[in-house]
């Protein structure tokens, strides 16, 4: 069975948070799980944080089914996902109530293409808040993100 892997970045920017004050807690934070740790979380009243995640993409030539590795890919081949978590730090200790689930399967065959080819990063855009003023949670769905898009006068193909 013939694979390639290749290495891309996705990028997320997580932004317009709720602020440090809100779900009945003080003192919010967001950050992404790296394994069963929480890191890099900053205060939920940041205008916008982004996170860097490296990704292995393994392409199986003989079925085309794309899959992601890393150190922040959770959940099963053919479901996997990055967590953003929603919580409180106290010192070294990370206090989770709630996450976000960004799934990998957005990144479309052509998404992806384009991002070896270039050697650019992939890059989305999250509202982190809910429309009830809540922090985003849950599967985070298409319609809470945007793509940015290849600047044409920039990227030629």
């Amino acid at each position: 069975m013939e694979k390639t892997e290749r290495e891309l970045t996705l990028i997320l920017h997580c932004r317009h948070l709720p602020g440090t004050e809100c779900a009945g807690k003080s003192g919010v934070r967001l950050g992404i799980q790296k394994g069963n740790e929480v890191i890099e979380d900053v205060p939920a009243d940041t205008e916008e944080v982004r996170f860097s995640i490296p990704l292995r993409v393994h392409q199986n030539m003989q079925t085309d089914q794309t899959d992601f590795r890393g150190p922040f890919v959770q959940g099963k081949a053919g479901d996997r996902f990055i967590y953003l978590s929603w919580g409180q730090r106290q010192g070294e200790r990370f206090d989770m109530f709630r996450r976000a689930k960004f799934p990998l399967r957005y990144l479309n065959r052509k998404r992806i293409a384009d991002a070896l080819k270039s050697g650019t990063p992939v890059e989305a855009f999250i509202d982190m808040t809910d429309p009830k003023g809540m922090p985003l949670t849950a599967t985070i769905r298409e319609e809470s993100f945007q793509w940015r898009e290849k600047n044409p006068q920039i990227d030629t193909d």
